[in-house]
């Protein structure tokens, strides 16, 4: 703050939280006055008052539901729990009474949402919404703000935003666990919300390719949402290693996507060696001029080998990690057995294909595009193939304006032809059989559990496994 030198008693004043609880003239104490005069004025401020807000153009599908966030902005002064709203679009009304899992704190401008699904208009053209908050805690909302006003803008083409959510990781990495944690959490929870990509680096997964991001000095565990925002894989903006990636995913899944996006995988053979993909772009808007490109991925769910370990940094006796970490604490620094999923076999130019659209995009009208993966180049770097059943393969699209993700989908691979069910591939008859472990003193271990070289026996196969 610009201050000067003189002292003045209304020249400072000061009012915090902690210390400060009411205005206190402070310009003797701190020698100087404040360069500018402030005055405050206005109404009284009134104790259950809320403030909604929209957008001021709500998009959503000409037939079908429309939904949109309603953002509640505190500015009385006490906290919020619940709230009674009542909302009018075109000819159709409604209401409804909401109890805040938070309470909305007691603060000025302090914020909470609601999604409100408002009713099919099947209009060909805008209509007025208007939202008002009618009640705050059981009590009339007294605020002079208490109504807000939009227009809900029919689309023929509504498209789903499905964020495409990119991990890079390695099993060698110590700090990788949060990580794996994560993104299975985020499978799990959200099947068909978010396109999640696992790429492994230097690591029995790694394809030896160009991955989107330059590896060079990036911090593993990394994971970047629409290649645009980079968030913590375990604690999202939480910050304290708990569960909050899914936030970050959900704000970015919020944003209106240009275009909707089918995806369809097929065999392109009788042996299944190899899968064709097509993809259909639809576009909402005329779009003169654009950057639009298109990335294909080749996804295995379900890879597992008895020799494949993730290193751990979360095996610290006491520490409490929360539930979803406990596969990694009190099992050892390397943690055999795991079953990885959401990996890259297989994928297009990381930039993305340019020539897939015109130089100008016609509203709801497709666009086709085609790619074929070749089995045979899902090796990683040893050569070793990655396609270890056909039963769990899918394709994955993305749409890309310039170097930034708009929208992706994810279609699975069906069953092979002719059979209904999927082929397991081995690369190995001794791959099925169980694994032993030696140390090279030849003592019998459960699980290697330090560093080191050990032997591993399947069957018939011996070979030595480096631990580091």
């Amino acid at each position: 703050l610009l201050c000067t030198n003189d002292v003045n008693a209304d020249g400072m004043y000061i009012h915090t939280g902690k210390v400060y609880l009411n205005w206190q003239s402070i310009s003797q104490t701190a020698g100087m006055s404040l360069a500018m005069g402030v005055v405050l004025s206005g109404d009284d401020i009134e104790p259950h008052s809320l403030r909604p807000i929209v957008d001021n153009v709500v998009y959503g599908p000409k037939v079908g539901v429309s939904t949109t966030y309603v953002a509640l902005s505190n500015i009385g002064y006490a906290a919020v729990e619940s709230l009674d709203y009542e909302y009018t679009v075109g000819a159709d009304k409604g209401s409804g009474h909401i109890d805040l899992a938070e309470p909305i704190p007691a603060r000025y401008d302090a914020r909470s949402e609601f999604l409100l699904e408002l009713p099919s208009q099947n209009s060909d053209v805008e209509v007025p919404l208007n939202v008002s908050i009618t009640k705050v805690n059981g009590q009339p909302n007294t605020g002079a703000e208490t109504a807000c006003t939009s227009m809900v803008h029919p689309l023929n083409t509504f498209a789903k935003h499905r964020p495409l959510v990119e991990e890079y990781t390695g099993m060698w990495c110590v700090s990788c666990p949060p990580g794996f944690v994560s993104m299975e959490h985020l499978r799990e929870l959200y099947p068909d919300d978010f396109v999640i990509v696992c790429y492994h680096y230097k690591d029995s997964m790694w394809l030896g390719k160009e991955l989107p991001l330059n590896t060079n000095g990036l911090g593993f565990p990394h994971a970047e949402v629409d290649r645009k925002e980079a968030f913590s894989v375990f604690a999202g903006y939480n910050l304290d290693l708990r569960w909050g990636a899914d936030e970050p995913c959900k704000k970015h899944g919020r944003i209106m996507a240009p275009a909707d996006i089918d995806v369809k995988a097929s065999w392109a053979d009788s042996e299944a060696l190899a899968i064709d993909v097509e993809a259909t772009v639809t576009f909402s808007f005329d779009t003169p001029e654009h950057n639009y490109k298109l990335g294909y991925v080749l996804l295995a769910d379900s890879l597992r080998s008895d020799y494949w370990y993730q290193a751990n940094g979360f095996n610290v006796s006491g520490s409490n990690y929360g539930e979803l970490m406990a596969p990694f604490t009190g099992t050892g620094d390397y943690v055999f057995g795991l079953t990885f999923n959401q990996v890259p076999i297989g994928f297009s130019d990381v930039k993305g294909d340019a020539g897939v659209f015109p130089a100008q995009i016609a509203a709801d009208e497709p666009y086709r595009s085609s790619y074929r993966f070749s089995l045979a180049d899902a090796v990683n770097t040893e050569g070793v193939s990655l396609v270890q059943n056909r039963e769990y393969l899918r394709v994955a699209v993305y749409l890309l304006d310039g170097d930034v993700v708009v929208n992706a989908n994810q279609f699975k691979v069906p069953a092979m032809p002719g059979t209904g069910v999927g082929r397991v591939l081995a690369n190995d008859s001794a791959d099925s059989e169980p694994a032993e472990y030696f140390t090279l003193q030849g003592v019998k271990v459960d699980r290697p559990s330090s560093a080191g070289v050990y032997i591993v026996r399947r069957g018939n196969k011996t070979e030595k496994v480096l631990i580091r």
